[in-house]
């Protein structure tokens, strides 16, 4: 019975560490995509970026993340999109504490930062939407 139960923790430790190799899936645009991003949710996960700026840019902010400071990212070297009512440049939303967001105000639009966190979906009025919830940003070079 004993071998029994040492091979269940062997497959188990196996499948554990197949879960947590997927988690470093590093393309900003595939793990915002929502149908990915729900798969990922759990996983710790790193991904290069382009700084479009800070705020919502006139987007609603869900309420799990009000007290967070946001900034807008794209893709490297994607094109964002302009906010038809405010004008402003959109792309992928991020989020950050307070405590770890000092790096932010002295980036310039353009600028390539790493990101590490965890993408959260949120549904509104059923539209999904990926969210990239940071632990941590550091600028490229």
């Amino acid at each position: 019975m004993k071998s029994i139960s040492y091979i269940t923790i062997f497959v188990f430790s196996f499948i554990a560490i197949n879960v947590n190799a997927q988690c470093n899936e590093a393309n900003f645009r595939k793990i915002m995509t929502p149908q990915f991003a729900k798969g990922l949710s759990e996983c710790q996960l790193t991904t290069k970026v382009e700084f479009i700026g800070m705020g919502n840019a006139g987007m609603r902010v869900p309420n799990k993340l009000k007290n967070k400071i946001i900034f807008r990212c794209v893709s490297p070297g994607d094109e964002p999109v302009k906010n038809q009512l405010s004008g402003q440049e959109i792309g992928y939303f991020c989020y950050v504490n307070k405590d770890n967001s000092d790096i932010l105000f002295d980036l310039k639009k353009g600028d390539l930062i790493e990101l590490k966190g965890k993408v959260w979906v949120n549904n509104w009025m059923g539209y999904k939407n990926g969210n990239f919830i940071c632990e941590s940003i550091n600028k490229l070079q």
